[in-house]
Order: structure tokens, then sequence, then C-alpha cells
């Protein structure tokens, strides 16, 4: 499942989701929209929040991690 669908099904919002993971809401909707690089910790700790369904692996698929 992508961020986007997560937040869209969760019906939870990139700032609500974002202050979960430690990060502004506006940041979060970038990371949202594939438009922000990620690190891979980022990527796990978004798995970890959002229960495993948003998997590393369905992250890589949309954005490139920053190293």
């Amino acid at each position: 499942m992508t961020l986007d669908q997560y937040l869209t099904t969760a019906a939870i919002t990139a700032a609500d989701f974002g202050e979960l993971v430690g990060l502004s809401g506006a940041s979060m909707s970038r990371i949202r929209k594939g438009e922000q690089n990620i690190t891979l910790d980022l990527a796990g700790l978004i798995e970890d929040k959002s229960g495993g369904k948003v998997r590393v692996a369905d992250l890589l698929l949309t954005r490139k991690l920053a190293a």
C-alpha cells in the first residue's frame, strides 16, 4: 500500500501522520506525493507507525531513498 493510499484509507492527514513520525505536515505531504527523498530509517518508522500497512518496499517503489 502506498503512503497516499494509507492516509486516505485511514482518514488521517499528512500533518497528523507527520506528527507521529516527527515531521512537519508540509514534509509529510511532499513524501506522500513522492516529491521528497527519505532515509531508510524514516521508511522503517513509517512502516512501524502505519502498523505495517505501508512497507519499506512500498516506499521504495514510489520514491528514492536518501543515502
